[in-house]
């Protein structure tokens, strides 16, 4: 569930302050609001001297834009939101000594409220050292098709903790921060490092005395510009789990390289009953993503890992074997993206106390801006804090706490889904954070936190449940989100937990679409009038012609499709849908609909047509709120050969035509045998679907609305890389006498209607 903001640009009015730094953090006040809609300050700053200037807004109504102008004017640097909330944060080293002028604005002319500007020379405040730390690198470097890396030693001893930032400072610079021993070998690696910028950041403790190399590259090729990295060693900073120093008896060790011809490599393993393993891959070159997973004597899957939870894309499990023989280790690439390189594999026999170990860093999905606090209900523990961006209201905590438990109620009890497995303790994590604004850019998220194989709540044998946490912003207070916090609130709860109930049957499922838009779906059917779903309906609707359940779009098809899912509820009821997800555990992708579909005499290709004439009906309760009506691709006003105006249509896509003739004609679709022509007409209150196949004779007479439609029948192979084809229809004057005497196929209220209009 992403948000989006439009800018909008500002008359700006501006009043000047002179400030002299005669002293590291210098902090001054300032209000914004539409007779001040920003405010400049000039600066004097020295070369070479780290300078942090940030805005700390006083409440939920003001968003600030931070600007620093150079000596002569021009734009250095520029932020809107560095971090939770709408704060701003400029980082910068000044190349040469001077005046220079910061710039505090509103984001839009809804934004208002005062403000604090901090303006602080101290890497110390920068990094959050503490008093007993001491910084060991301020510098900076360049990147660009030039210059793809830039390399930093630092002589370093065996317990020192290494906290170490880049700050992008010129360009759009994304930055990877890497950290290699004296053997070249990698230590640790970052590339985002969660505060809402493209900075990284790591921090680690050093296992022994030697020189040790920093290493700053590039996300990209189109990405480049300057940057400053500073580091320090903080004995009161803890590191995060350091996955690759984890001690135990070697078993074994292989490396190997993936990518599209190569996606996984196998490695049996002896193992005996009560050994405990640890297992964990390093990338060692490319952008490869791995994936773990250890298969049984049997093959049955017993344990998997995608990311291990220290900000790479490295994977590790750990496994107690109940019984002795013949173990496999897979190392894969995640498969929803592109990925390749070479990998290191370690296998190691550990205490059993590692498994405890990482299991429990498993279940700590994230760290709270407070002191955690816990609330138990019936099913869930709530993981919250009073302190910090992250705080709650005792008003708020209450009402997730009722969500939780009447969403539980409703999905489980009242609908029957499977009860997802729970965690060690018998209930299921839920955390309240400000995630709005920060990296995961959503109102919310669920992830899997530790894989079972089998769900033990249900009498089915699940092949690839995991348990699993659900993660719901913390006020949904927000001037750029339309709706009620509370009912935003409602919405995204319920479809989060139905992705804890989604991995209790399947958490591997390829197919991303299947989860979003059975989630998207279970809003409507669960919370009403609060539900989020409908303002998605748009990305669907606008592009009906690419193929079912595509990967484009950065997803958002998967959320407007949840009409989908309503579709099958409304021919085949409710207890449909999650049956879907019964099939999950045997069948993937487009697979599961089809065997589905099949057991109700029905078909993927049937289903769909069908949708895709529902959306042209909006035969849905909701559809006042949808504000949308499907693609027009062109008026036939006459006769002639049409086509589309776009790029054609892709597999179990569509295309829509609004036919402006009265009269019998006749219709003929020029393309691939997989196109078929559908006329649809609007009257008495009802739609109805005519096939002509490829082509037909029709009379257009007595309608309030005539239309054609293209479908392409061919079902998808790879939804990532979809197929457009092209066609034309040729229309000609028809005999009514010969005009066609057709059943339809299918028929739709036509209450909630709309005309198709031809967009921009």
């Amino acid at each position: 569930m992403k948000h989006t903001r439009i800018l909008i640009l500002l008359i700006i009015v501006s009043l000047f302050s002179h400030l002299a730094l005669a002293q590291d953090t210098t902090t001054f006040e300032g209000t914004l609001d539409d007779s001040t809609p920003s405010i400049e300050y000039t600066l004097d700053l020295p070369a070479g001297r780290l300078v942090v200037i940030t805005t700390h807004a006083h409440n939920d109504t003001l968003d600030t834009v931070l600007r620093l102008y150079e000596p002569d004017g021009s734009l250095v640097l520029e932020n809107d939101d560095y971090t939770n909330g709408y704060e701003s944060r400029l980082v910068y080293e000044p190349a040469t000594s001077g005046t220079y002028t910061v710039e505090v604005s509103r984001y839009d002319d809804t934004s208002s409220g005062d403000f604090t500007l901090t303006v602080d020379e101290s890497v110390a405040t920068l990094l959050g050292l503490s008093s007993d730390a001491t910084v060991v690198l301020q510098s900076g470097g360049t990147l660009n098709n030039q210059i793809g890396e830039v390399k930093f030693s630092l002589a370093l001893h065996a317990g020192d903790v290494l906290i170490a930032d880049t700050y992008a400072i010129t360009g759009k610079l994304d930055t990877i921060l890497t950290l290699l021993d004296q053997g070249g070998s990698l230590l640790a690696e970052n590339d985002d490092r969660g505060d809402g910028s493209l900075d990284s950041e790591v921090v680690y403790r050093i296992p022994a005395d030697g020189n040790y190399s920093l290493i700053v590259s590039r996300y990209s090729a189109d990405s480049e510009g300057d940057f400053v990295i500073v580091a320090a060693l903080d004995p009161a900073r803890t590191p995060p789990f350091n996955f690759t120093a984890v001690e135990g008896d070697l078993i074994a060790e292989y490396s190997g390289y993936l990518d599209a011809a190569t996606e996984s490599d196998e490695y049996p393993i002896e193992l005996i009953a009560g050994q405990s393993l640890y297992a964990f891959t390093q990338a060692t070159s490319g952008n490869l993503d791995t994936m773990l997973t250890l298969l049984d004597p049997s093959d049955m899957l017993v344990d998997l890992n995608d990311d291990r939870g220290d900000d790479t894309y490295n994977s590790a499990i750990v496994y107690t074997v109940p019984t002795s023989g013949t173990y496999t280790i897979r190392v894969g690439r995640y498969r929803e993206s592109e990925n390749s390189g070479d990998y290191e594999l370690r296998l190691l026999s550990v205490d059993a106390a590692v498994v405890n170990e990482i299991e429990a860093l498993a279940d700590q999905v994230l760290e709270l801006s407070g002191e955690e606090q816990i609330l138990e209900t019936a099913n869930f523990r709530i993981h919250y804090t009073t302190e910090g961006a992250d705080a709650v209201t005792q008003e708020f905590l209450d009402a997730f706490a009722d969500t939780l438990e009447t969403i539980y109620d409703i999905q489980v009890n009242q609908m029957g889904w499977a009860r997802p497995p729970r965690n060690a303790d018998g209930f299921y994590d839920a955390f309240l954070s400000d995630v709005i604004g920060t990296e995961t850019d959503t109102l919310g998220y669920a992830r899997p936190t530790r894989f079972v194989g089998d769900n033990p709540n249900t009498d089915r044998r699940e092949r690839a449940a995991s348990r699993s946490a659900l993660v719901v912003d913390n006020d949904f207070a927000n001037p750029d989100m339309e709706g009620n916090p509370l009912s935003l609130m409602r919405a995204t709860t319920t479809h989060e937990f139905n992705h804890i109930i989604q991995y209790g049957y399947d958490s591997e499922e390829p197919m991303d679409w299947l989860y979003e838009a059975t989630a998207t779906w279970i809003e409507t059917a669960t919370v009403g009038d609060e539900q989020d779903a409908t303002g998605y309906v748009i990305d669907s609707y606008d592009y009906p012609e690419t193929c079912f359940a595509t990967q484009d779009y950065d997803g958002q098809h998967a959320y407007g499709d949840w009409t989908f899912m309503q579709s099958l509820a409304d021919v085949h009821g409710e207890s449909f849908i999650p049956e879907l997800w019964t099939t999950a555990i045997e069948y993937d992708g487009l697979d599961i609909l089809e065997q589905v579909l099949s057991m109700e005499s029905d078909s993927l290709a049937n289903a769909v047509t069908r949708w895709r004439v529902q959306n042209f009906a909006r035969a849905y309760d909701l559809a006042p709120l949808f504000g949308a009506t499907v693609w027009l691709e062109n008026i036939i006003d006459g006769p002639g050969a049409w086509t589309f105006t776009g790029s054609g249509i892709q597999e179990l896509g569509a295309n829509y035509f609004e036919l402006d003739l009265k009269g019998s004609y006749d219709l003929e679709l020029d393309g691939p045998d997989s196109l078929e022509l559908w006329v649809l007409t609007v009257s008495d209150g009802e739609v109805n679907a005519y096939s002509l196949g490829q082509s037909g004779t029709f009379e257009t007479s007595g309608y309030d609305y005539v239309a054609l439609m293209v479908t392409n029948q061919t079902t998808p192979t790879d939804r990532s890389a979809c197929t457009y084809l092209d066609y034309e229809i040729n229309v000609s004057n028809g005999n009514a006498g010969r005009s066609s005497i057709l059943t339809p196929t299918f028929t739709f209220s036509a209450d909630e209607f709309e005309p198709l209009e031809m967009q921009g």
